[in-house]
């Protein structure tokens, strides 16, 4: 919410991301656990539909408001913006795949 706030009150990202430090964090660890091989846990059972829905709406408008923020802090380049927005449908359709499937 803080990030949504800022850049609606027109706070300057690159400040913000030199102070949140969770972006790299999350980044070392999914490098890290990629290169463990470890396996994912399974998909999740009895998604109610709606709440799927949401899950990936709030993912979609958290992506759309906070933009600007996630190219500098997650080390992303935004000339890459085509391969990155092919990867970002790519996970929300499995995100919706795997609770789909693990509803049937």
């Amino acid at each position: 919410m803080m990030l949504v706030r800022s850049a609606m009150e027109g706070t300057e990202y690159v400040s913000l991301a030199e102070r949140i430090q969770t972006t790299s964090a999350m980044v070392a660890l999914a490098r890290k656990t990629a290169a463990s091989g470890a396996q994912p846990e399974p998909p999740p059972r009895d998604i109610d539909p709606r709440v799927l829905v949401s899950a990936i709406t709030a993912m979609i408008l958290g992506w759309a408001s906070t933009e600007d923020w996630v190219w500098p802090t997650s080390g992303l380049d935004p000339a890459d913006k085509e391969e990155v927005y092919r990867q970002l449908l790519e996970i929300i359709c499995y995100v919706a795949d795997l609770a789909l499937v693990g509803d049937e």
